[in-house]
């Protein structure tokens, strides 16, 4: 029997063992969990690592979306726990994420890859463009890099196209939502620490991040959601359950106040205009915005609080500098960009002063998406991002062309307002969509697009 004639047996083989009654699973699980107590006494806590290893291994290879579970997870934590080497775990998880998928989809699923044409063209362009941009000037070490992260960052795109569906959009965001949540109520707890207004509002300028990186990023993770939470509230029957999706979108609303993020924040409040407009509220919540913005600053006391509370006193934090200068050296390699990895080195020249850099410490992009990619890429950059925004925006309007019951309506303008705040925010960021191939928390934005193209092609099926 040849080896093309082998395969086909083992593979089958493999499948009827994985797809073997689940008593099976659950009768081992207990074995192991009770083989727990006595291992982690004998051997310390490193045995437990050990006894849960099956458990893991055979959940993600038996259950099709437990990978991409485990990741959304999973990621913040491996980020915030990994220090120096968060960038190169932030790539492993991602590697191991695609690995899985593609050895279940040998080993375990009949079903064929869902791919998106409109992905693979973007995609296939982007990758086009980056190389012509790294052989102009020669690849260099960060570059290299860069266009490494890239890669798996498209991988990852494309696993989650094909994983997500309507019938698991709540559970994966629920999984999302989850490293949000900690951070969230680890906020509250620190706020709760202070002893005075004056702590709170130092507390407040320090921008506290929770779990993750910075509160940029945080106040980045939690717009992608709040909309979502709250029209599955309103959509829900069980009134506990209801409940529970009020209470989620309620924490990650005063994440989202507390991160004191402003990129954010102009993000979330572009959405929550969106939404006004399809609902035909708009004029009442401008008008409700005009009125209070107006008690509020005629106030000298309120807008003295407020204005050092949101760091007024310090502008735009250096990003109308940054833009200037990211301009300028975008005017110098107006074709052909600096290739992507390489702007931080290229941009420490226009850092001419201590204070400067003392106060800047370095950055990593131009603090505004099409400044960023103009710098990066060239002139194609800037179109690549404006393909991206057409494709968003086709993406939301098709998707409530489709959308045949008013449930499905609510789901999908709760994503479009996570895009909506994730562009509205990136006229402030340079990340958050398609940096430098940073997988999270980019690839959020890439889930909600996902979901909407995948919302479109199952609703010209129905």
């Amino acid at each position: 029997m040849s080896a093309f004639e082998i395969l086909p047996d083992m593979l089958s083989g493999s499948r009827r063992i994985l797809r073997q009654d689940q008593k099976l699973f659950l009768i081992g699980s207990i074995f192991i969990f009770l083989l727990a107590v006595p291992a982690s006494i004998l051997f310390g806590l490193k045995a437990l690592v050990l006894l849960f290893i099956p458990i893991l291994l055979y959940s993600l290879m038996a259950y099709r979306y437990a990978v991409l579970y485990l990741y959304f997870c999973a990621i913040p934590f491996v980020i915030y726990l990994s220090g120096d080497v968060k960038v190169v775990l932030n790539s492993a998880m991602a590697v191991f994420v695609i690995g899985f998928w593609l050895i279940r989809k040998l080993v375990v699923s009949q079903e064929g890859i869902e791919i998106s044409k409109s992905l693979v063209q973007y995609f296939s362009v982007f990758i086009l463009i980056m190389l012509i941009s790294a052989l102009n000037g020669g690849v260099t070490v960060d570059e290299a890099k860069a266009i490494i992260r890239i890669i798996i960052f498209i991988g990852m795109v494309f696993v989650v196209y094909d994983l997500v569906h309507r019938e698991i959009l709540v559970k994966l965001f629920i999984a999302i939502s989850i490293p949000m949540a900690v951070s969230a109520i680890y906020l509250i707890y620190q706020y709760s620490q202070v002893s005075s207004a004056i702590d709170f509002l130092a507390l407040y300028r320090l921008k506290p991040a929770g779990i993750y990186s910075n509160a940029n990023i945080l106040g980045g993770t939690v717009v992608c959601v709040i909309a979502l939470w709250y029209y599955q509230a309103r959509l829900s029957e069980n009134i506990i359950i209801k409940y529970c999706y009020w209470g989620l979108g309620g924490l990650l609303f005063s994440a989202l106040i507390l991160t004191n993020a402003r990129a954010a924040i102009v993000g979330f409040v572009l959405a929550v205009l969106y939404l006004s407009y399809k609902h035909g509220k708009l004029k009442y919540v401008v008008m409700t915005g005009i009125l209070v913005a107006t008690v509020l600053y005629s106030s000298l006391a309120v807008r003295s609080i407020l204005s050092t509370a949101v760091r007024l006193d310090r502008g735009g934090s250096s990003r109308v500098e940054i833009w200037h200068n990211s301009l300028d050296l975008f005017s110098k390699n107006i074709y052909f960009g600096v290739g992507l990895g390489n702007f931080r080195e290229e941009y420490d020249k226009y850092m001419i002063s201590a204070w400067e850099r003392g106060f800047v410490k370095g950055t990593q992009h131009a603090h505004n998406i099409l400044v960023s990619k103009a710098v990066d890429l060239g002139i194609m950059g800037i179109l690549l991002i404006l393909w991206l925004v057409v494709l968003s925006i086709k993406a939301v309007n098709r998707a409530i062309a489709v959308a045949k019951t008013n449930e499905m309506r609510m789901v999908v303008f709760g994503i479009a307002a996570g895009i909506i705040s994730l562009w509205g925010r990136s006229l402030f960021e340079g990340s958050g969509i398609l940096t430098e191939g940073s997988l999270y928390p980019d690839i959020i934005f890439w889930v909600l697009l996902s979901s909407l193209l995948k919302f479109e092609l199952e609703g010209k099926k129905e």
